[in-house]
This record gives structure tokens, sequence and C-alpha cells, in this order.
């Protein structure tokens, strides 16, 4: 990297005084001092073709998990109100555990897997973010979560936000442009802080933020995805999970 870096800066001095060249010369120079970005090691950009041995998979049985061409693809293999992230119900989680203070973010894109250039179809097909209390037991479920996919024939193309304290629900399905972004949870203390941000744009944009005293330190954190209608006609995929 010091020698390509001479080497440019030896191109600079000696080139003719032509702007676009000259423009070009700086702006690799730059490039080349430039940081690396270095994200927390609980981060994965799913590189390989199998699911690391880092992440643990509750409900197992209610999803198809595939790793490939980059990406994490998640699957319902399930539909109906027991089998999804609702109330007193869990749907599948890809997890790992984090404990303390910590910001959970995500490429993510919801398609329907029969239409792969298009968003799922209503009603209540998501995937996304999911924040899960380790201790959850029927009738105290607790979570936070944050999901692209389709809200009610309403809100066709969702970004929806929820949380669930003692088995009931919160939730409001945002009108979004897309089935696709960035999405991201910000814990700090009690508070659970969710936002996205569509893809190409420079400002994430905040949603609900949840107060959840009753949260432990430590929480399980990943992908998750459900549809409460069959077929299922979901297909999320997760290009990189980054925790930090």
């Amino acid at each position: 990297m010091t020698a390509l870096r001479l080497v440019l800066a030896l191109a600079l001095v000696a080139a003719p005084a032509a702007p676009g060249f000259l423009a070009k010369v700086r702006a690799t120079l730059r490039g080349l001092s430039a940081p690396p970005v270095v994200h927390g090691p609980l981060s994965d950009t799913f590189d390989g073709t199998s699911l690391s041995p880092d992440w643990q998979v509750l409900n197992g049985s209610l999803v198809d998990v595939e790793v490939s061409g980059g990406a994490l693809h998640l699957e319902p293999l399930a539909t109906g109100a027991s089998n999804i992230w609702f109330d007193d119900a869990e749907g599948p989680l890809v997890h790992k555990t984090v404990t303390g203070d910590f910001t959970l973010k995500a490429r993510v894109r919801a398609v329907d897997p029969s239409a792969p250039g298009q968003p799922p179809a209503p009603q209540f097909r998501l995937g996304g973010l999911l924040v899960r209390d380790p201790a959850n037991a029927p009738g105290s479920l607790d979570w936070v979560h944050v999901a692209f996919g389709a809200g009610s024939t309403a809100v066709p193309v969702t970004v929806e936000d929820k949380s669930t304290d003692e088995s009931v629900s919160d939730w409001i399905p945002h009108p979004a442009p897309a089935a696709a972004g960035w999405l991201r949870i910000r814990r700090a203390g009690s508070l659970f802080h969710t936002a996205y941000r569509p893809f190409g744009a420079a400002a994430w944009i905040p949603l609900r933020t949840f107060d959840r005293p009753d949260m432990p330190a430590t929480v399980q954190v990943g992908a998750m995805v459900y549809s409460l209608n069959a077929p299922p006609g979901i297909r999320v995929s997760f290009d990189e999970i980054l925790v930090d």
C-alpha cells in the first residue's frame, strides 16, 4: 500500500496539469489514507456457505436457513398465529447473545419467493431484526423488533416496529417506499430505539423508541422472519448483520 501511494504521489508531481486526471489521483490518495471500518466481533457478513456455529436458531423447525451469495436467507416453513412474533407466540430467530448497550443493524431485503423482484403480498409477512429476553416463557414473552415486509391491505409495503411486553404486542406498520433497506435497533440502558434507512439514502428515519426497564442486561439479538397466512410467501435476505 505504501509503494502504491508513492507511485501515485510521483504521478501527481510529474503529470501535466489536466484537472480531471489530477482530481482522480487526489481522490485515490484520499481513499488509501482512509482507515478501514471495523465492526464488533459479533458481526457477520455471511461470506461462507453455511451458518457459523456462533449463531443459534430458536424454533428451527419453523424456518429454512441458507447462507449463499454473501447473505443469510430465511424462509418460514410454517404459518399461523402460533408461529409468528405476536402476543403470546414466537416465530424463528437466528441469534447471538449481547450484554449491555449495543447497535444492531443490517441490510435487509424481503421478497416474494414466487416473484423475486416483488415484495411479499399482504397480509403480515415480515422479516428483520429482533431483540429477545432469553428467559421468555409462555404468558411472559418480551422482545422488540423492526422489520420489512407486508402489512395489512391498507399498508401493503411496510416497515414495522413492535414491542411485546408480558405477551402483549404494541405494533405499528409504517408505510415504506420498499420492503428493503437498512434496519437498526439501538439499545441505551432501558431504551430501544428503532429506525430504518432506504438504500441510497444518507439519513436514518427514526421510528419509535421503547422504554423497557424489564429487559435484562443480556439479551438475544438477530434475524427473524414470519408469515401469518399460507403460503408463507416471503424470503428475507440479510447481506450483513452488524453488532457494535
